[in-house]
């Protein structure tokens, strides 16, 4: 169970580490895909993250104790590229970029995890 902002962070931090998610975990990624299973989520992982590297922080984060969820909003340094695309990008500045929610077993291992991208702004705020 989680019991505090603090547990919630150091799960979000290595919830892709096969070791804080439970066996029968779900993950529901922002593209619709329904990835079952602690094997088929640690593939993931170990593809997407060998794509990108950004720089993260939490931006906000909140627990439903009774509920054992906790939800964090994640922004990242980005860019907006010529084509009005934004790109994760080291000198960029932050935007929120996604929404993670996450439920908590009562072992402590991530039960569901669900991402969803943030709308983003249609030009660079300066």
């Amino acid at each position: 169970m989680t019991r505090s902002i603090l547990e919630c962070m150091k799960l979000h931090r290595h919830c892709h580490k096969s070791k804080r998610r439970a066996d029968d975990a779900v993950f529901y990624a922002p593209n619709g895909a329904v990835i079952r299973g602690k094997p088929a989520i640690g593939q993931f992982y170990n593809k997407f993250l060998k794509s990108i590297t950004p720089i993260n922080r939490i931006g906000r984060i909140s627990l439903d104790r009774q509920s054992n969820v906790c939800a964090l909003e994640i922004e990242t340094r980005v860019i907006l590229t010529p084509e009005g695309k934004w790109k994760p990008d080291p000198s960029g500045d932050f935007q929120r970029t996604v929404v993670d929610l996450f439920t908590v077993n009562t072992q402590g291992k991530v039960q569901e995890m669900r991402v969803y991208l943030a709308p983003m702004p249609l030009k660079a705020d300066k």
